[in-house]
């Protein structure tokens, strides 16, 4: 994409092969790293919309007020689509960004909210991402996450692990349950 929206074209819209060395040298170097700059632009939203989602959450529990919708729209639309579902399953919180330890394997990690689901009870954590689709590394995220949770709080079982897919063009919300229907949560690790 790149090198197409960046290569010279002449008047018949083929690309010029009258580039001097160091002009071709130079667009495939900066091709090599336009990805750095969508990485970077992906993860600014990212942290823009969890930290709002993260003072929402402790605002909720501490009976505050809400931070006022981010300016920039792919945030504005992730925290939309968040609070859409939270209003629609009627969620309420324990902590916002806890961090947790596992002594037995040595890792530690931070639990973006752990959660009670008020239609069932049911207590469990969640992940935000601002990712287009699942990945196998949210899986072992919260797997770990859940792991390390039981370690410090073994009276304490989670029912649900949840990565929340935030849409960033759009207020939309896709909520993952990672946990699988029927088994105990050590299977479901």
């Amino acid at each position: 994409e790149y090198l197409n929206e960046k290569w010279k074209v002449g008047e018949d819209g083929q690309f010029l092969s009258v580039l001097t060395i160091e002009e071709r040298d130079s667009l495939f170097y900066d091709a090599q790293r336009a990805h750095i700059a969508t990485r970077d632009e992906a993860a600014s939203v990212g942290k823009g919309f969890h930290s709002w989602i993260e003072a929402h959450i402790k605002a909720k529990m501490e009976f505050g007020e809400d931070p006022a919708l981010p300016d920039n729209e792919q945030e504005r639309n992730a925290v939309l689509g968040y609070l859409a579902h939270e209003a629609e399953h009627g969620l309420s919180y324990r902590a916002s960004e806890q961090v947790i330890y596992s002594l037995e394997h040595d890792y530690i990690g931070t639990l973006d909210h752990i959660k009670i689901l008020v239609m069932d009870g049911e207590l469990g954590i969640g992940d935000y991402k601002s990712a287009a689709d699942m990945r196998i590394t949210f899986r072992l995220q919260l797997a770990a996450y859940a792991k390390a949770y039981m370690e410090e709080r073994p009276d304490q079982r989670l029912y649900k692990r949840v990565v929340y897919l935030l849409g960033k063009d759009e207020p939309k919300c896709t909520p993952i349950d990672l946990c699988y229907p029927g088994w105990t949560d050590e299977e479901s690790l």
